[in-house]
């Protein structure tokens, strides 16, 4: 039963894309659209307006997304820098009260 179905399935829809095919062909010869000329029409300006806000829409995507990527980037950049900054203060602390006490020992001396 389920193979009969999958077999009727499978002859339809190669019919029924011979039948178009062969549309497509006769009125690629002809140059012009000879069935559901209306239709088609509109449905080709849906398809064209469909298409370019799709690809409005994946500009925008494209272009949040790279300022997602620098705005990320910099916060790297700027937490490099910040334990950078962080490292010399400690370092140039530890260095002042190094300072100090070497001239407490001098001054004792």
């Amino acid at each position: 039963m389920l193979l009969k179905t999958v077999a009727i399935l499978f002859f339809a829809s190669l019919a029924l894309f011979l039948v178009l095919f062969l549309l497509v062909l006769t009125e690629t010869k002809k140059g012009h659209r000879i069935f559901a000329v209306r239709i088609r029409n509109r449905l080709d300006k849906i398809a064209f307006l469909m298409t370019t806000f799709s690809a409005g829409l994946w500009s925008k995507t494209v272009l949040l997304y790279s300022r997602y990527m620098l705005h990320f980037l910099f916060l790297k950049i700027m937490s490099i820098v910040v334990a950078v900054y962080e490292y010399l203060e400690k370092l140039f602390y530890n260095n002042r009260k190094e300072v100090k006490r070497l001239r407490l020992l001098k001054k004792k001396k």
